[in-house]
This record gives structure tokens, C-alpha cells and sequence, in this order.
């Protein structure tokens, strides 16, 4: 039998399988390494935002993660698991834009017509993931969840943000990078 092409790869998958201590921090860190350029490049070529690449990069990692611990993941000692992983995030984003579509067309139907059963399992989905986004951007702090909502939900540049809350632009970049980043891992903790 030959050796594995991406022998490391192998071995990160077999940790994560293994449940040993900080692999799953280790694969989303090699994912994201390998894969987030390309998929931050395919959103915004499609008329996303970063923050849009972002969010699908952490639902494609949940989901991966759990395929590869219900085992419907199976390694193929010559593909990269990147290639794997891009090609899951690409088919989520796909449907993404496929739901965007299908939100535009329902709100231009009349009130009077009745939405299809799963527009309403996807609204009733999304509102929960948003509520559970809050929730754990709640938990961060009176700080990063002021920064976080200006960013992320009234839009605002890094500017805007730090002249409201009195702070420099660099302390505003900094500060959303910190929240960012404990936003992830408490999300990823919270999903494990």
C-alpha cells in the first residue's frame, strides 16, 4: 500500500476521530490557513461580503467536523483536505445564494399567499442561529458586543466605531479582531 499523500492531513483527522485535546482547534486553523483566501475570493466575486465568507467558513467547518464524527467523512489518502473542505463551503454558499433568492422572491409575493413549508423551516433556522450570534456576542462583554453590533449589524466602517465610542480607528481594528476571535472559539465550543 502506498503512503499517504498528505500524511499530515491523516494524522490531524485521526486526532479530531480521537477527540484528543485542542484538534478541532487545529484542523479549523489549518482550514481556514489553506482554504480562506480562495473562499473569501468566491464570495466577493458573487457580491458577498467578507463577514458573509466568514460565517459560511465556520457553518462549512461545523459541518465537516461532523461528518468527519459521524463518520461520513471517509480520507482519501490523495486529496487535500482542503480541496474537500473548499468544495463543501462552495456547495453551502451555493444553497446560500440559492435561499437569498428564493427570501427576494417570496418578499415580493403578496402577503396574501402562503410561504412554502421550508422558506419557513429556513426563517424559523435562521432567526435561531441569529439569536444564538447574539447570545453568545452578549457574553463577551458590554465592549465587544457595542463594537460587534456597529460592525456587524448597523455596517459601519472601523471609523465610524471608534469615533462613537471615543477610541482611535487602530484600537477599534484591534478590539474587533479580539472580539472576533473569542466570538469564534466560543462559538466553536459552544457547537462541540
Amino acid at each position: 500500500m502506498n503512503s499517504p499523500k498528505y500524511p499530515h492531513e491523516a494524522a490531524l483527522i485521526q486526532e479530531v476521530i480521537a477527540d484528543q485535546r485542542d484538534a478541532i482547534g487545529k484542523l479549523y486553523a489549518y482550514l481556514y490557513k489553506k482554504t480562506f483566501a480562495s473562499v473569501r475570493k468566491l464570495v466577493r466575486e458573487q457580491r458577498g461580503s467578507v463577514q458573509d465568507a466568514e460565517d459560511l467558513f465556520q457553518e462549512a467547518f461545523l459541518v465537516f467536523r461532523r461528518k468527519i464524527m459521524d463518520g461520513s467523512y471517509e480520507y482519501k489518502e490523495n486529496v487535500a483536505l482542503g480541496t474537500y473542505f473548499f468544495e463543501l463551503y462552495r456547495y453551502r454558499w451555493r444553497d446560500e445564494l440559492k435561499s437569498a433568492r428564493r427570501r427576494t422572491a417570496s418578499d415580493a409575493m403578496p402577503e396574501d399567499r402562503p410561504l412554502a413549508d421550508h422558506n419557513a423551516e429556513e426563517n424559523l433556522i435562521r432567526t435561531e442561529r441569529e439569536r444564538q450570534l447574539h447570545a453568545q456576542i452578549q457574553r463577551l462583554g458590554k465592549q465587544c458586543a457595542e463594537l460587534l453590533r456597529l460592525f456587524i449589524w448597523k455596517e459601519w466602517s472601523l471609523e465610524s466605531i471608534a469615533e462613537e465610542m471615543g477610541i482611535t480607528p487602530e484600537s477599534a481594528k484591534n478590539q474587533k479582531y479580539r472580539c472576533m476571535k473569542r466570538l469564534k472559539e466560543n462559538y466553536l465550543s459552544a457547537a462541540s
